[in-house]
C-alpha cells in the first residue's frame, strides 16, 4: 500500500499535479489536509510551506457568524498570548482504548466518565511552524513569537500515541497546559 501511494505521489510530481491537489486541500477537513500534507512529506521530504494554513489574518474580535467556514475557538500561547489555531485546523481522533504507564505505575489520567483523557490538541500542520524544524520527521514545536519562543508540543509526521492510547497520523501535538483556549464572541 504505500509503494503504491509512493507511485501515484511520484507519478503525481512527474506530471505537475501535486500542487493543484495541495491548493485544493481548502475543501478537505483538517484531518484529511494534514493526511495529505503527510503523504507529501512522506514520499517527497519536502513541506510545500505556502500552502499551508495561516492564522495571520484571522480577526478574533470579529462576533461567529455560526456559518461553516467561521471558527467557533481559537487557542493563543499561555505566556505570549500569541494566536496559534483555530477549531478548524484541529485532527480529530477517536479516544483511544489504549492504556499508558505513568512513571509511578498508575493509569493514565481519567475523566469522570472513566475514558481517558488527551492532554494534547492535534492539529495540521500551520504556516508559522518553523519550516526548516518540519523538514525533519519529528521535533518540537515552539511558540512563533521570536520574544517567546515557549515550547508548545512535538510534532512527527509518522504519529504518535495521544494520551488517551488513540494513535494519531500525522501528530503535530500542542500540550493544553501551554495554551488558553478562548471562545470567539457571539452575535
Amino acid at each position: 500500500l504505500i509503494f503504491l501511494i509512493f507511485l501515484v505521489f511520484w507519478f503525481m510530481e512527474e506530471v505537475g499535479l501535486v500542487e493543484e491537489v495541495v491548493s485544493m486541500s481548502s475543501a478537505l477537513s483538517s484531518s484529511e489536509r494534514a493526511n495529505l500534507h503527510a503523504e507529501t512529506f512522506l514520499t517527497t521530504g519536502t513541506v510545500d510551506h505556502d500552502n499551508l494554513p495561516d492564522t495571520a489574518q484571522v480577526d478574533v474580535s470579529a462576533p461567529a457568524s455560526h456559518s461553516a467556514h467561521d471558527f467557533l475557538w481559537y487557542a493563543r500561547c499561555r505566556k505570549c498570548r500569541q494566536l496559534l489555531v483555530t477549531n478548524q485546523h484541529v485532527v480529530s481522533h477517536d479516544v483511544g482504548k489504549g492504556f499508558k504507564q505513568t512513571k509511578r505505575g498508575g493509569a493514565n489520567a481519567t475523566s469522570s466518565g472513566g475514558e481517558p483523557e488527551c492532554t494534547s490538541l492535534y492539529v495540521e500542520p500551520m504556516r508559522w511552524m518553523d519550516q526548516e524544524a518540519l523538514a525533519d520527521r519529528a521535533g518540537v514545536l515552539l511558540c512563533p513569537n521570536p520574544k517567546c519562543q515557549t515550547r508548545l508540543g512535538d510534532f512527527d509526521w509518522a504519529g504518535s500515541t495521544c494520551s488517551c492510547g488513540a494513535w494519531v497520523t500525522p501528530a503535530f501535538q500542542i500540550k493544553i497546559s501551554k495554551i488558553d483556549k478562548m471562545m470567539k464572541p457571539t452575535t
